[in-house]
């Protein structure tokens, strides 16, 4: 039976671990987007920046589970302790919860910059560029 004193395991909670935090991560940085969002002039030179960082960031947590692909495998095939388990279903269960709230703070932010990107606000930088970034963003 595995335990949280297998190699593997420790490095799957390890890299559940390390998502959790990039979420949170993003989650700051969504808040901070929010908030530049509300200023006026609307400064996308600065959203523009967030949205790579984030998309960094999504890049980073497209690594994590690509390397957790066997790890889960392995887990999924192999009796594990019911404490492990545990551990295991409560990260997973808490970046759940942040990824759905990051995507309803995103889809917010983001009709807020459409609506202002195609109203008369002055804007600090191209419109096609921010609408570019946000788009790599989401996909």
């Amino acid at each position: 039976m595995l335990t949280c004193n297998d190699p593997r395991i420790k490095e799957y909670i390890d890299g559940l671990v390390k998502q959790k935090e990039i979420y949170n991560r993003m989650m700051e940085l969504s808040l901070e987007e929010q908030k530049l969002l509300a200023l006026k002039p609307l400064n996308l030179a600065k959203i523009v920046d967030i949205l790579k960082t984030k998309d960094d960031l999504i890049n980073k947590i497209q690594s994590i589970e690509n390397s957790n692909i066997g790890l889960k495998k392995y887990i999924e095939t192999n009796s594990v302790e019911s404490g492990t388990k545990e551990i295991i279903n409560k990260y997973q269960g808490s970046i759940g919860i942040l990824l759905e709230k990051l995507l309803n703070m995103d889809a917010g932010n983001e009709q807020i910059l459409q609506e202002k990107l195609y109203s008369n606000t002055v804007c600090s930088v191209n419109r096609n560029h921010a609408i570019k970034a946000y788009g790599t963003y989401a996909k």
